[in-house]
């Protein structure tokens, strides 16, 4: 369930889950891995990939290339820096 702010949090069970307010809060995202040749090498860059949407989830799914031409609002983030 959506909260509004590009963040999502699991839906409370009935007679047995905690207060909504309680309940972690999740951000769609993925780690990716680009590999690329130089100098005679294989070089390894990894990216964090944030997504504010399901419907971005799935477009980036489709074609995974330019993030931030898909939703200006994904985030992406040099990993392991």
């Amino acid at each position: 369930m959506s909260t509004g702010e590009s963040l999502f949090r699991l839906a409370p069970i009935p007679d047995r889950g905690p207060d909504e307010n309680a309940l972690p809060k999740i951000i769609l995202g993925t780690e990716v891995t680009c590999i690329y040749p130089q100098g005679g090498r294989s070089h390894r860059v990894h990216l964090l990939l944030f997504a504010p949407d399901f419907a971005t989830v799935h477009r980036l799914c489709d074609v995974l290339a330019m993030a931030l031409e898909i939703n200006p609002r994904c985030e992406v983030i040099l990993a392991h820096a």
